[in-house]
């Protein structure tokens, strides 16, 4: 049996060491990096069963490189990290049906996303990106129980064309 394999690419050092450490004890094949452009380019060369990729990464944000495994290897399983998790980008990313999950920095216990990834590999039925699950997921993640009056709305539906220029 072939090892799952991840993608991490995070803005911060410490918190990749660690992704890659875990990833690797929880038996992934892990590959990690702190640039976005990179992130962009290791996804091009090879395919990846899953992606956990940092907002705030530089020089290309983490918006862009979603958009590209969306486009460009649909097959790769994506989650996203935020030190300053906004409701704008959760709405964003379940609008475009770009991750599955969406973790918050030094809030979510991260050493056990490597295992809980594994763990949902082999379920039935995985989380699907643009989904109702994955706005609820989304949503618990930020602190949101419901979406009151005035607050932005949702559309569900995947967007028909990649964008890359946000």
């Amino acid at each position: 049996m072939r090892s799952l394999t991840i993608l991490i690419a995070d803005s911060e050092e410490g918190t990749l060491d660690m992704l890659v450490k875990s990833s690797m004890k929880a038996g992934l094949e892990a590959t990690g990096t702190v640039d976005g452009a990179e992130a962009m380019g290791l996804l091009a060369g090879r395919p990846f069963d899953f992606a956990v990729v940092d907002l705030s990464l530089e020089p290309l944000g983490g918006l862009t490189v979603l958009r590209f495994i969306r486009a460009f290897s649909p097959g790769t399983r994506a989650a996203v990290l935020a030190a300053r998790p906004t409701l704008e980008s959760a709405i964003t990313l379940i609008n475009e049906g770009l991750a599955f999950r969406y973790l918050r920095k030094h809030v979510d216990d991260l050493s056990m996303l490597p295992a809980s990834l594994r763990d949902l590999w082999g379920q039935q039925t995985p989380v699907q990106p643009g989904s109702q699950q994955a706005l609820r997921q989304t949503l618990r993640a930020l602190g949101i129980q419901q979406l009151g009056v005035g607050q932005p709305s949702l559309n569900l539906a995947p967007t028909s064309l990649p964008r890359f220029d946000r």
